[in-house]
């Protein structure tokens, strides 16, 4: 019933994740894997001609560094996904994407959803941030890539784009953007992975990130949700994307990034600087 989709640099990994999906899923399904270690190709494109392939209505693109922890979340996909206007189930998002050149989670916690287990001392810890404690759905704007799930109507309809500006960042916002104005994003808290690193924010994933701004999301956000303001959130957004020019050395992209907001860049002048004392080994709190 069920296609999942991996695209794999890392055979080990990837052999792995095949057990675990098989011990976990529940129901019939098969697992399409193309090894993108010789081929190289944009994830985007090896979803979309593995997604050709597939012989069932629901697909899952997965990440192959992840383990499931729930027993018979295909079964919980599979009703996401009949529910009422739903194009994609996740298992992380945001309720907002700024206005800005950034990550999906360049927003404040308490407005990201997610539901994931992490160890802490060899212990495995949940993250669980929901719309409300009593339903196991939470409405988002945006869904990470790590997990994505929707009818293969759904990918007919929209597919994966390969802009030739992008390497691997930002295909799961570009989608999450688009489907989104049509269908609803959610996340299904039942579906409880374990992953075992973390993103990678590097002067790559900078690259990326003002080309899909320059691409898709200049100048309108997409909002979901209600009685914030929007200078608010693009601050935080433009605070956030300091730190990352910063912590990758790059005076280029925080010059792009002055190009691309100078107004809200110009405000928060004093954080910028408070961050390069930091950097440079004084004890400045910010």
């Amino acid at each position: 019933m069920i296609s999942v989709i991996i695209c794999s640099v890392n055979p080990e990994l990837s052999e792995e994740i095949i057990k675990n999906i098989g011990n976990t899923i529940g129901i019939p399904h098969e697992i399409l894997v193309f090894d993108n270690r010789q081929a190289s190709l944009k994830i985007a494109e090896v979803y979309n001609r593995q997604a050709q392939l597939a012989k069932y209505s629901y697909l899952v693109f997965v990440h192959e560094d992840i383990a499931f922890h729930s027993p018979g979340w295909g079964a919980h996909v599979i009703e996401s996904l009949n529910l009422a206007d739903v194009g994609m189930v996740g298992i992380c998002g945001g309720k907002y994407y700024p206005a800005v050149p950034c990550s999906w989670i360049d927003i404040p916690h308490e407005f990201r959803r997610a539901g994931m287990l992490s160890r802490q001392d060899g212990e495995l810890v949940t993250y669980d941030s929901r719309d409300n404690v009593q339903r196991f759905l939470s409405e988002t704007k945006t869904l990470d890539g790590l997990f994505l799930a929707m009818k293969k109507t759904t990918w007919q309809q929209f597919r994966f784009n390969t802009y030739q500006e992008l390497d691997f960042h930002f295909y799961d916002i570009d989608l999450s953007l688009r489907v989104g104005q049509k269908l609803r994003l959610v996340v299904d808290h039942r579906i409880l992975p374990e992953h075992f690193s973390t993103g990678k924010f590097d002067k790559q994933w900078l690259k990326d990130a003002f080309a899909f701004y320059k691409l898709r999301c200049n100048p309108s956000p997409l909002y979901h949700i209600a009685g914030r303001r929007e200078p608010a959130l693009d601050d935080f957004a433009v605070k956030r994307m300091m730190e990352r020019t910063l912590e990758c050395r790059s005076s280029y992209y925080l010059l792009k990034l002055f190009k691309a907001k100078p107004l809200l860049f110009l405000k928060n002048t004093i954080f910028l600087l408070k961050l390069l004392f930091e950097k440079n080994g004084n004890k400045i709190q910010v």
